[in-house]
C-alpha cells in the first residue's frame, strides 16, 4: 500500500508542473463549492441557516454543462438575495459526486430546510427562475439531505478526483478554459496537501513489520 500510494503522491505532486495557467476566472454571482465548504456554506444537512441552494454539479468535459453555463451565471444574478446559485466540478470532488449520487451531467438540485428536489425541466432562465422560487414544491419529490461523509473517505475521494480530473486534462489539455484552469491550478496545490496528509495518516496507521527473534543454533 504505501509503495502505491508514493506513486499517486508523486503523479499528483508532478501534475503541479503542467502548462495551466493561473488566469483569474470571469466575475460571476455563482458560487463555488468544493468538499471543504459545501457543508460550511450550504448547512444542506445541519440546519439551513445560510438559505436555500440551487447547486448546479458538472464536469469541465461536458458539452451540455458550458452550454449551460451563461444560463447559471444570469440566473445567480437574477436570484441574487433570494436564493444561493452555486456550482461544484463533480469530478474534482468526487465525495459530494458520490454523497449525492450524480449520475450524469448538469445534474441541478435545489437544497431547501433539509430537503433536496432535482431539477429535471427545460434549462431556460425562465424556467430555472420559476421553479426555485417555489416550484420546486410542485410535483418534485423531496428527499432527505444525506449527512456529510467523514473525513478520511473525504480525503481519499478527494485525492483520487483530483488525480483524474489531472490526468484527464494531461491527454486533453485543449479542454482547459480559462475558469477551468485557474480552479484546477489551486486544486493541484490543494489537492497536493490532502494526497500528503492521506499518506501521513496511512503511514501512521499502518504497523511497523515485527521484527524476527533470530535462534541461536545448538551448541553457541
Amino acid at each position: 500500500v504505501r509503495g502505491t500510494m508514493r506513486h499517486l503522491l508523486v503523479l499528483a505532486l508532478a501534475a503541479a508542473l503542467l502548462p495551466v495557467a493561473s488566469v483569474a476566472a470571469e466575475e460571476s454571482d455563482v458560487v463555488v463549492l468544493t468538499s471543504q465548504n459545501f457543508e460550511h456554506d450550504t448547512q444542506a444537512s445541519t440546519g439551513a441557516t445560510t438559505g436555500d441552494w440551487f447547486v448546479k454539479f458538472y464536469a469541465p468535459w461536458c458539452g451540455h454543462c458550458k452550454k449551460l453555463a451563461p444560463v447559471w451565471d444570469e440566473l445567480a444574478t437574477e436570484l441574487k438575495g433570494v436564493v444561493n446559485v452555486a456550482k461544484v466540478d463533480a469530478e474534482a470532488h468526487s465525495s459530494l459526486r458520490k454523497r449525492f449520487r450524480i449520475r450524469g451531467y448538469p445534474t441541478l438540485i435545489f437544497f431547501s430546510q433539509g430537503k433536496m428536489y432535482k431539477y429535471e425541466e427545460k434549462r431556460s432562465l425562465e424556467s430555472l427562475v420559476a421553479f426555485a422560487k417555489g416550484g420546486y414544491k410542485d410535483d418534485t419529490e423531496a428527499v432527505d439531505v444525506p449527512a456529510p461523509p467523514d473525513l478520511i473517505a473525504t480525503l481519499k475521494g478527494e485525492f483520487f478526483g483530483l488525480l483524474k480530473t489531472v490526468l484527464h486534462y494531461s491527454k486533453h489539455p485543449e479542454a482547459i478554459s480559462q475558469e477551468s484552469a485557474y480552479f484546477l491550478a489551486a486544486g493541484i496545490v490543494i489537492g497536493s496537501v490532502l494526497a500528503s496528509a492521506f499518506y501521513l495518516f496511512l503511514s501512521l496507521a499502518s504497523p511497523a513489520p515485527a521484527k524476527r527473534v533470530s535462534q541461536s543454533k545448538k551448541g553457541d
